[in-house]
């Protein structure tokens, strides 16, 4: 049987530009921060996003949205707060990791 949500997951993957998923995977891994088009998004900042993104980039946004919201850690988007603490988090917990 074929995993339903391997197939989603894979078509975001698809469509979504490479840079931009490198970028969200930097941001959940390292709590680097990712473009500003992208912090609007994962900030669910419609306006911003909006006026960051370039035509490719708006016309997918839908698929961003669905694509964070399916597939990311409810803490780790939302609002400017959450993806403060979020990147804040990934950093210390790194930092961590290089001093043991």
């Amino acid at each position: 049987m074929i995993n339903e949500e391997i197939i989603k997951k894979d078509f975001y993957e698809a469509i979504l530009p490479q840079n931009d998923l490198i970028q969200l995977e930097q941001y959940l891994k390292e709590g680097k921060r990712p473009s500003n088009f992208l912090y609007a998004v994962l900030s669910n900042y419609l306006f911003g996003s909006l006026s960051c993104g370039d035509k490719t980039r708006i016309f997918l946004l839908p698929h961003y949205v669905k694509y964070i919201y399916n597939y990311f850690p409810q803490e780790s988007f939302g609002n400017a707060a959450k993806i403060e603490r979020w990147m804040r988090d990934r950093i210390i917990e790194k930092n961590r990791e290089v001093e043991c």
